[in-house]
């Protein structure tokens, strides 16, 4: 198999993953997608850069520019119903794992149309704003994904540096190529 084919077959496997699917695969002890024939997988020991080791092995963070594996990972996704009456869903993986008590469901209110870069920046501002009530009752994200690419990264980036919060590294997925969008000059 050439590396053209197997780019385009993960990329539509990738693509049939519910948001929550694709978070789940970010933990070293993958569990089994069944619908889409995906056994679970404990890569553990393989770690980054084919090291193996004993012990709790980290997952990805060296690959996108972090120190250590992030905890909190809150991923927003911007949908609306024939360019109207957009909403927003943000879940929540603590250590890997789904955890719906933290998901979180925005109808977007300043955003006229179908605009998800705006309605992205207006979902930093109401989840980590000053005015934010979720503040008190929702833990602080080690990573934010933005699901889309680079103009909903830049978006939500600055919204975030316009209320003052630069402590949180944020990434985006884009979604026709299912590829992590950094905004910098790292290769996706």
């Amino acid at each position: 198999m050439t590396r053209e084919r197997a780019r385009e077959l993960a990329r539509t496997l990738v693509g049939k993953m519910t948001l929550q699917e694709k978070i789940s695969q970010l933990r070293f002890d993958s569990p089994a997608i069944e619908r889409l024939g995906i056994p679970a997988y404990n890569w553990w020991n393989e770690a980054l850069h084919g090291v193996a080791r004993g012990g709790t092995a980290t997952s990805f963070p060296q690959a996108i520019g972090l120190a250590a594996p992030p905890r909190i990972i809150e991923c927003v996704d911007i949908s609306n119903l024939f360019g109207t009456d957009s909403v927003a869903s943000l879940v929540v993986a603590r250590d890997g794992l789904p955890d719906g008590r933290y998901y979180r469901h925005f109808r977007i209110k300043t955003i006229v149309g179908a605009d998800d870069p705006r309605s992205m920046a207006e979902v930093v501002r109401r989840r980590y704003g000053p005015d934010s009530t979720l503040l008190a009752t929702s833990p602080r994200a080690d990573l934010f994904v933005c699901d889309g690419g680079i103009t909903q990264l830049t978006a939500a980036r600055t919204a975030f540096a316009e209320i003052g919060v630069t402590d949180i590294p944020t990434i985006g997925l884009a979604e026709r190529q299912e590829e992590v969008v950094f905004g910098d000059d790292r290769a996706n």
